[in-house]
């Protein structure tokens, strides 16, 4: 069985070849360019099934990664964008090239970047925990040719293809805090999840996740003022939009 695929962007050449199409015979309706969906270069499933694919695609931040349920839908969010800022520098464009990606126990996403060496770790919901790695020669951590990403209990691991290694990636205290944070909130164990949420947020205010962190512990647990404040330090409008509503009704 065949499920999930790209879709074709609907450019304005791929818009005025389709409207060509309409009004040309087969003989030149044959002759014509076809524009298939850009190819899937890696993926993963997690254990409930769903499947984590990763494409090289340029100028559309969203479509990089994706994310399929079993009816073939991508339930990524919409607004939902991943890798670096596509940007132009001295040096030429540079842009993200997904080239492999690995999905771990807890749900965690990594997307190893073949263009900067890097690794773009993501939550289960999709939100940017951390970026790692570079590439470069005879430094520690860095990448030549990275080809593949995957985990092992709380480390991470990649593949380099020119250097033939592989480079082990633990994450330091503050990345342990996080990810028991997510854990403990994903087995739902929400108020046990705040107080990591509250030392993450002490030691970083501007790693915004430990606030909506602790706002979605708080809606859970039916404390929605409280819910509403840390949604509003997170800049989640949605979120505290949602705990107003909920505390408006008690």
């Amino acid at each position: 069985r065949y499920f999930g695929s790209n879709k074709v962007k609907a450019s304005f050449k791929v818009v005025t070849d389709w409207l060509w199409k309409q009004i040309m015979n087969d003989e030149q309706r044959a002759s014509m360019s076809r524009y298939v969906p850009v190819e899937f270069l890696s993926f993963d499933m997690d254990d409930l099934g769903f499947v984590y694919t990763v494409s090289n695609q340029k100028g559309d931040a969203h479509s990089r990664l994706a994310k399929f349920n079993f009816l073939s839908d991508n339930v990524v969010p919409s607004q939902k964008k991943f890798g670096d800022l596509e940007s132009t520098t001295d040096s030429g464009y540079v842009y993200t090239y997904p080239i492999d990606v690995s999905v771990d126990d807890s749900g965690c996403i990594s997307v190893l970047d073949f263009e900067r060496g890097r690794v773009f770790r993501y939550s289960s919901e999709m939100e940017l925990l951390f970026v790692f790695g570079r590439t470069g020669k005879g430094i520690a951590g860095t990448l030549v040719s990275p080809a593949a990403v995957d985990n092992y209990k709380d480390k991470t691991l990649v593949l380099d293809s020119a250097a033939v290694t592989v480079t082990e990636f633990s994450p330091n205290g503050f990345g342990r805090k996080v990810s028991s944070a997510l854990e403990l909130y994903q087995s739902g164990q929400y108020e046990a999840s705040i107080e990591p949420w509250r030392e993450i947020a002490a030691v970083s205010e501007q790693f915004t996740l430990a606030y909506s962190g602790m706002a979605d512990a708080e809606y859970m647990l039916g404390n929605y003022e409280s819910a509403m404040n840390n949604y509003k330090a997170a800049d989640d409008r949605e979120g505290y939009l949602r705990a107003f509503r909920m505390y408006r009704t008690e």
